[in-house]
């Protein structure tokens, strides 16, 4: 080989390597770039960890103190429940009643309380009113008179003093002789206040009109829950209550 050809074969080689080194170069530039975004990358996860980490312990925090007013709220309403049905409270709804609260429901409920209007021989002397607390009763008990055969459901208007969460309302349907013609129940989680509340019986009944006992109790549940009712003391007060349900009916066509 010449000396020109080794010359120009060196050439090519420094040349070659030159441009492997420029290649590295690159590739290192990269690496490095890539290696400041991973890092810039890593970063910000850890902020948002931190954020996170953060966020529940807020939630933590504000679910605790909302379990400490659910706790205080569910104790004053305990505390009224217990006055509603204090002796001189007791007395003092009898000569004196509360209001009636006939036209004065929602909307949704104004259907029912005419329903229920319209299935007693009077309204005379009786008051539209929330009554008993039903925890503090095995049940309660109301005549139903069914103008009509196949009742298929019932219509109720509960009231709660707090969201009731835990345990269900149970209806049942009884002969004069209190054999048990139908019964229903629903989950307490599953009524929406200020709306009616609709039980009906499976597997469904045949009913023939006539009169019957309308029987409503509750079981396991976590609050107060009552029913609207008709309400009359007889003879101003001195006699005994009267209540009437206000209540509709489901019947199949």
């Amino acid at each position: 080989m010449t000396r020109d050809e080794e010359l120009r074969v060196t050439q090519q080689t420094v040349q070659t390597l030159q441009e492997t080194l420029m290649e590295r170069d690159v590739e290192i530039r990269r690496l490095q770039s890539m290696g400041r975004e991973q890092e810039v990358e890593s970063r910000k996860t850890r902020e948002q960890v931190r954020e996170l980490r953060n966020t529940v312990a807020g939630w933590e925090s504000e679910g605790q103190r909302m379990a400490d007013w659910q706790q205080r709220a569910r104790a004053l309403v305990a505390g009224l429940d217990s006055l509603r049905h204090s002796r001189t409270i007791r007395l003092l709804r009898r000569f004196s009643p509360e209001r009636d609260l006939r036209g004065t429901l929602p909307h949704a409920l104004r259907a029912l309380e005419q329903e229920s209007a319209g299935m007693m021989a009077t309204t005379s002397g009786f008051r539209l009113q929330p009554g008993i607390n039903l925890q503090r009763v095995p049940f309660v008990t109301y005549p139903l008179s069914l103008p009509k055969a196949n009742l298929q459901g019932i219509r109720l208007a509960p009231v709660f003093d707090l969201p009731v969460t835990t345990g269900w309302i149970e209806i049942e349907i009884l002969s004069l002789s209190q054999r048990r013609i139908a019964q229903g129940r629903i989950p307490c989680a599953e009524i929406a206040e200020r709306m009616p509340l609709t039980v009906t019986f499976s597997p469904h009944i045949e009913t023939q009109a006539g009169t019957y006992w309308l029987r409503v109790s509750t079981r396991d549940v976590n609050g107060p829950v009552r029913l609207l009712e008709w309400r009359r003391y007889r003879f101003f007060g001195c006699g005994g209550l009267q209540t009437r349900a206000c209540c509709g009916l489901v019947s199949s066509s």
